[in-house]
């Protein structure tokens, strides 16, 4: 038991300081088009890099899991995220692609995927709600501190001060990698015919897993998420800047109040699920609320509303991550999570490419109100397929 709360401990201070970074790529685009006059439809390419690496690198870095440990992963993830993050230091595009985008996307997905398997292997059915919700919570305490710190460092210490010194934040992603596993997943000491027969096995519950309905469900519910729930820390910012004429310091803040929501639905929502059941309306009620709340934000509302809206769309965004692997759990099997969460992961990821120079050109060409509309209008259709599909077998069970 102790072991498994200094892994969970881990989790929790490597999603703060990863997705806290990734969270705060808002803050980096409003610096970079203000500051160092880069294109605003180039600069949307570098969280699109960071974000499809990290949905599609989700399965390979599993299997990599596997073959080698947690440990040896995670640790690598950690150097590739701090050095993304000094290779930023030059603000060139090359380097930014590079640094915010390949290596910060890759070295996050190796760090988050290695923490939340561990933490599956680690605690047991009745806890494992309440652990990935811990673990995920962490990500938006990073998105809850991290953008507020960097807000302050780029105004007292300028571009390339608060790159140094949020690297030097990042490296101790290093030593909270070393808690986990170092021995390798796989079972060791089988004969060839019994390594075989796994193999089938194996293979047969992973196509079956593929062909359920609900794992497609899962897909499209995720696809959504790549359109309203990344991108909305991204835009956050510029909404502000383009509304109310806000610095990147003061839309901070309501990043932070975003975070702040995201913390209270992630921690509560996988909580209650496991003692209510019915973890898809918990999800499919997180994914409707979070998008009702952007398309109201979509409207010319005072700052008041704002700061309302912005709140509760961080509950209903909390809700639906943190449920989301004891769900996948739940529905397709505990046996199958390090395929099924990678697998959902990737899938959806490949709009993540798409999805920030998309959003920027409607930004630029319509009104940042537009896409506001867009993402919440993408997370209230990526709720209706599995709320249908199970609401079905519900009746259909009564």
């Amino acid at each position: 038991m102790k072991r498994s709360f200094h892994v969970l401990g881990s989790s929790i201070i490597l999603n703060i300081l990863v997705k806290g970074s990734l969270k705060s790529l808002g803050i980096f685009l409003l610096e970079l088009r203000k500051q160092q006059n880069i294109d605003p439809s180039l600069s949307a390419w570098i969280p699109a890099i960071a974000y499809t690496l990290f949905a599609l690198l989700s399965s390979p870095v599993a299997w990599l899991r596997d073959r080698w440990s947690s440990r040896a992963v995670s640790l690598v993830g950690s150097i590739f995220v701090s050095s993304g993050f000094l290779l930023a230091y030059m603000p060139t595009l090359p380097a930014l692609y590079i640094g915010l985008g390949v290596l910060l996307g890759s070295g996050g997905c190796m760090v988050t995927i290695s923490g939340s398997l561990e933490i599956n292997r680690m605690f047991k059915s009745g806890k494992l709600g309440m652990a990935h919700g811990l673990s995920l919570a962490g990500n938006t305490a990073g998105g809850l501190v991290v953008p507020a710190i960097l807000a302050f460092l780029m105004e007292d210490w300028g571009y390339k001060g608060s790159i140094l010194l949020h690297t030097g934040l990042l490296l101790h992603t290093i030593p909270a990698s070393l808690f986990f596993s170092s021995e390798r997943t796989g079972k060791k000491s089988k004969t060839e015919t019994e390594v075989k027969k796994e193999n089938v096995d194996e293979k047969e519950s992973t196509q079956s897993v593929f062909s359920n309905p609900k794992f497609w469900c899962f897909i499209w519910g995720q696809a959504s998420t790549t359109i309203g729930y990344t991108n909305f820390g991204l835009y956050l910012p510029l909404h502000l800047n383009s509304v109310l004429d806000y610095s990147g310091k003061e839309a901070a803040i309501f990043l932070s109040v975003f975070s702040f929501g995201d913390f209270v639905g992630r921690i509560s929502g996988p909580s209650i699920s496991d003692k209510t059941g019915f973890r898809w309306a918990w999800y499919c009620g997180g994914l409707i609320l979070a998008g009702i709340m952007m398309l109201a934000m979509a409207f010319k509302v005072n700052l008041f509303l704002i700061s309302v809206y912005t709140v509760v769309a961080g509950v209903g965004s909390g809700i639906m991550v943190g449920i989301y692997p004891a769900l996948l759990s739940d529905e397709l099997g505990a046996d199958q999570l390090s395929h099924t969460y990678p697998a959902s992961i990737t899938v959806a990821g490949l709009l993540n490419l798409a999805g920030p120079p998309i959003l920027a050109q409607v930004s630029e060409m319509v009104s940042s109100y537009a896409v506001m509309f867009v993402m919440g209008v993408s997370l209230i259709l990526g709720a209706l397929p599995l709320l249908m599909l199970m609401l079905i077998h519900t009746f259909r069970r009564e």
